[in-house]
């Protein structure tokens, strides 16, 4: 299966004097089925909250996380959890976040590659933080993993390592303290967190280990399967 989110709706009209302004926020997620490739099959659309940033699937298959920006749902659900089974949703949850202002913007919510913990990129702050996910009682809890990281200016996604050792993100070097929009901003940068790092009081420490300069802004990046590039 495929999970599709809506972030605007479609264009209003048919002229050329359409503007971004004039999308209305999004606010569906759609299921495919991709049992035969060749011909996708739409299993069903479901209504969440509006202006959905970003979804992303468990390691076993099991949940959907999904982000919300705060002009839309964000402001009251900046994250909410969708249990699957056979290609239906069959729960919604809409936990609260250790350590998050409902002003803030979660640009991106991915699954780590072999644990149920999700890492959370923060755009307003720059930071990047780590959260188990607790199933309890048909009841998800999300519960702080380890330690906030600074990361630079304007995070936008990120991806981890195959192995679930690192985990990556992008700095866009956007914003209104900015000379310059788009890609007209400084060049920007990905760097690199070890997890789990060290251990302080039992508890693990993520460290930021290296970055690399890159393009101006670089919106997208991923991770080679042996983790090499």
């Amino acid at each position: 299966y495929t999970f599709v989110i809506e972030t605007f709706s479609a264009r209003p009209g048919k002229t050329d004097k359409e503007t971004f302004a004039d999308f209305k926020l999004g606010n569906t997620l759609t299921i495919i089925d991709l049992t035969t490739p060749q011909k996708p099959k739409k299993l069903d659309t479901i209504q969440i909250a509006e202006r959905p940033l970003s979804i992303s699937i468990n390691h076993n298959g099991t949940l959907l996380a999904v982000s919300y920006h705060p002009s839309g749902g964000g402001k009251k659900t900046p994250i909410s959890f969708h249990r699957i089974n056979n290609g239906k949703i069959t729960d919604n949850y809409f936990p609260k976040i250790p350590n998050w202002s409902l002003e803030d913007e979660l640009t991106d919510v991915l699954w780590h590659p072999k644990e149920n913990i999700i890492s959370i990129i923060n755009n307003t702050k720059a930071t990047v933080q780590f959260a188990k996910v607790i199933d309890i009682e048909k009841e998800l809890q999300i519960e702080q993993w380890g330690n906030i990281i600074s990361v630079g200016k304007f995070p936008f996604i990120g991806r981890f390592t195959k192995d679930g050792k690192h985990f990556l993100t992008n700095n866009l070097f956007w914003g209104s303290d900015v000379s310059g929009t788009w890609t007209e901003a400084p060049r920007g940068t990905i760097v690199n967190i070890s997890l789990n790092h060290f251990q302080q009081n039992g508890k693990p420490r993520h460290a930021l280990t290296s970055q690399v300069l890159v393009g101006a802004a670089p919106d997208g990046f991923v991770v080679s399967g042996d983790c090499k590039y």
